[in-house]
């Protein structure tokens, strides 16, 4: 039997006028769905950053740059000792501030300043720079900052994680309806980035900011750092595509 080409176009069968016999073959409409997914990821924040100013005084500027320098020099030495990496120490350049006397305006001595970045990533390393700011009186606190650099990362684990979830959901209807899914287009939505601290961040920076660190010794409980978090919706769109979807038929 001579074959026959037969495709459906607008709903009106078409086939040759030969035709002995007709299959019908049925195209499927151009039916979109969206699947949403939700995908999360968090991790502990990389540690933090502690800035500290050393003072000394003097009644010479000479004078006070050599101590100023030698308590530099104290300073680095006892947190490298502790186990904090020479890298993780910056010092700045110093400024010098002349004390005038209240009676007679002139140069009564000179405070040397040098401020000190410390990057601590445990908790080990955080006790012994709070240690240090009990135990030496030119050594003042600045600030600190926890380290969140890796939200980005955090954000991108997120999107995987979403991405996976959507893959278990498209392949759970794909087999359940017995279809097809063709992937249209995807988007992102919602995305939210939390840095949080926990109950050790709390006690831990009050132990610094007090400069007693004494009182975090006794603290069990979870990391100082706190966590950085992320969560977001992946939304898809699908093409609804099943078997013999769209294909020409051949009769014989």
């Amino acid at each position: 039997m001579k074959a026959i080409l037969l495709t459906l176009l607008g709903g009106a069968l078409v086939a040759s006028a030969n035709a002995s016999e007709i299959v019908v073959v049925e195209k499927d409409p151009d039916d979109v769905v969206t699947i949403s997914a939700t995908g999360k990821s968090e991790r502990m924040a990389g540690g933090a950053n502690i800035t500290l100013r050393l003072k000394t005084e003097s009644s010479t500027l000479r004078e006070g740059i050599s101590r100023n320098q030698e308590a530099q020099r104290n300073l680095v030495d006892y947190l490298v000792a502790k186990g904090i990496p020479r890298s993780d120490i910056k010092t700045e350049k110093f400024s010098s501030v002349p004390q005038h006397g209240k009676i007679v305006n002139r140069v009564k001595s000179y405070d040397v300043l040098t401020t000190i970045e410390v990057k601590v990533s445990s908790e080990k390393h955080f006790l012994v720079v709070a240690e240090r700011i009990d135990e030496v009186k030119e050594i003042e606190l600045i600030g600190h900052e926890i380290d969140y650099d890796d939200a980005e990362e955090v954000s991108t684990q997120a999107s995987m994680d979403a991405l996976a979830n959507l893959k278990v959901k498209r392949e759970a209807y794909e087999q359940a309806l017995g279809i097809r899914l063709e992937t249209v287009s995807l988007s992102e939505s919602g995305l939210r980035v939390v840095k949080g601290r926990n109950q050790g961040a709390v006690v831990y920076e009050a132990a610094l900011s007090r400069a007693k660190a004494s009182a975090a010794h006794n603290y069990a409980g979870p990391p100082h750092f706190g966590k950085i978090s992320a969560s977001l919706t992946l939304n898809a769109k699908f093409r609804i595509k099943r078997d013999g979807v769209n294909e020409v038929a051949r009769v014989r």
